[in-house]
């Protein structure tokens, strides 16, 4: 067996092994991402409820400027944050913390899953595998290069 093939055989297996693992854990990664919306709301939540228990006995200026900044503070945290790319960094760490144990290549492995996370959930690495006749986007070259770029 030459080093080559055995480097196709690996590889084929990590494949699978991230298309097998993209689909679990759906839920906690939803929640992570989702985290500073839900925070922000809260924060425009206890705003509102501040103004309007505040309201009958007229509103100083200091409860008027504390609900100015929780609102400030609510558009910052709901509309400040890429969320597709928040939530492909925490699921491609994710995975990979459920993976790393799993192969002994864990630069190979971290390409892999950085190229699953910036496909479609409906597309798997397999069939990007089977469609890259030449092999040029999973070579060993190219899948070091993938695993040194910062994930966008």
């Amino acid at each position: 067996m030459t080093s080559a093939s055995a480097f196709e055989t690996e590889l084929s297996s990590l494949i699978d092994l991230v298309d097998a693992e993209w689909y679990h854990s759906e839920d906690w990664i939803r929640f992570q991402v989702m985290g500073p919306i839900v925070i922000g709301f809260g924060f425009g939540l206890w705003a509102t409820f501040i103004y309007f228990r505040a309201l009958p006995g007229g509103v100083s200026v200091e409860t008027l400027s504390l609900i100015i900044a929780a609102i400030a503070l609510e558009v910052s945290l709901v509309y400040a944050i890429d969320y597709s790319a928040r939530f492909r960094q925490i699921r491609a760490w994710t995975h990979f913390n459920n993976l790393k144990n799993k192969t002994s290549d864990l630069l190979v492995l971290t390409a892999l899953i950085k190229m699953r996370a910036s496909l479609s959930l409906m597309v798997t690495l397999k069939s990007v595998y089977a469609r890259d006749r030449g092999k040029s986007m999973f070579s060993e070259e190219s899948l070091l290069r993938r695993a040194l770029e910062p994930m966008h």
